[in-house]
């Protein structure tokens, strides 16, 4: 594996990491299609639970795992893992810290969704496609842990 795979935890911090941390991106607008748009202030629960190692490894799948035509993120654990360079535990627990906080929601098995009211690359309409399956999704999850 290469080491740009690897997340770098406090000591190096990535230009993408530091964009995405600096960004104070609070409005879409038309002409914005090819370029991600963050607003930090829906990411804020989940900075304030995890650790830097969590936070960290958000902004690696941003940076690695991330499709930006569907704002959705395949993998599973195992393969995250052997990827990041980090243990299954430390993924499970940091996937389920990121779902529990509305960061992403699981689609399927190795698939899961970005919300898009915290990052999104394309243009108003696309976002608003985005917006709905997440909200399916999230749907979906929750009748399922009903059930259980």
């Amino acid at each position: 594996m290469s080491e740009k795979n690897r997340i770098l935890f406090s000591t190096k911090k990535q230009k993408t990491t530091k964009l995405l941390r600096s960004s104070k991106t609070n409005e879409l607008t038309k002409g914005d299609a090819y370029f991600y748009k963050y607003w930090p202030a829906n990411l804020s629960e989940f900075r304030e639970k995890a650790t830097l190692m969590e936070r960290d490894f958000f902004d690696w799948l941003v940076q690695y795992k991330l499709r930006a035509k569907d704002n959705q993120i395949e993998g599973t654990y195992k393969d995250m893992a052997k990827d990041a360079d980090v243990s299954l535990r430390f993924i499970e627990k940091a996937m389920r810290k990121l779902m529990d906080t509305d960061v992403i929601v699981k689609i399927r098995n190795g698939a899961y969704m970005l919300n898009p009211n915290i990052l999104f690359k394309g243009e108003f309409y696309a976002r608003h496609e985005a917006q709905e399956s997440y909200k399916y999704y999230k749907d979906q999850m929750s009748k399922q842990k009903k059930t259980r």
